[in-house]
């Protein structure tokens, strides 16, 4: 079996719904060197039966609901199994478009970190929005980057003076703070719910 581009790794709950949709975005990619972790903080079977009813065997399923407290945590359980060159972190309440992964790579050549805007779309509370990803004191989320899994550093609890932070822009500051050299795509290649 020759080595994916990129592994997905999706931090699964219990919404087998949602995950049906990430799972059915990732499956029509017009880049089919991919593989996906499924990483579920459920204690259910909803998740699992959800990812079965999928039926494509590059996508697998780690139930990691007795150990793992949080989505951070279980993405990177998936990141330590990989084996793609790429990382890429949806959630299960996101989907991409066909051509996300093709996109991503084709401007990945002098990148270590690449990223896209998204749309957030809330239908809940009606909260729709376009954002431009700014990848230093901007809005970025774990859905619409992939980023070298030799140079991902994973998702740190704390900033570094201590206080509480989103774990996937702290991410992306402390790559950039290493020197992970970033390219951004400026179209709307995901959505997150």
């Amino acid at each position: 079996m020759t080595t994916p581009s990129c592994t997905f790794i999706v931090s699964a709950f219990n919404r087998p719904v949602h995950l049906r949709l990430c799972l059915l975005s990732l499956v029509v990619q017009t880049r089919k060197d991919w593989s996906c972790i499924v990483t579920d903080n459920s204690k259910t079977e909803r998740n699992r039966v959800a990812v079965n009813e999928i039926g494509d065997s590059r996508i697998a399923y780690i139930p990691t609901g007795e150990f793992c407290p949080s989505c951070y945590h279980s993405a990177e359980v998936g990141a330590v199994l990989a084996t793609g060159e790429w990382l890429a972190f949806p959630s299960e309440d996101s989907y991409y478009c066909d051509d996300f992964l093709e996109r991503m790579i084709e401007e990945s050549s002098d990148a270590d970190f690449v990223h896209c805007d998204l749309l957030y779309d809330k239908r809940l509370t009606g909260h729709r929005v376009a954002m431009r990803s700014e990848p230093k004191n901007g809005f970025i989320d774990k859905t619409n980057w992939i980023v070298r899994r030799s140079k991902f550093i994973g998702f740190p609890d704390k900033r570094d003076d201590g206080s509480p932070c989103p774990a996937d822009g702290q991410a992306v500051e402390r790559m950039v703070a290493l020197g992970r050299r970033t390219k951004h795509v400026p179209e709307i290649l995901c959505v997150h719910n």
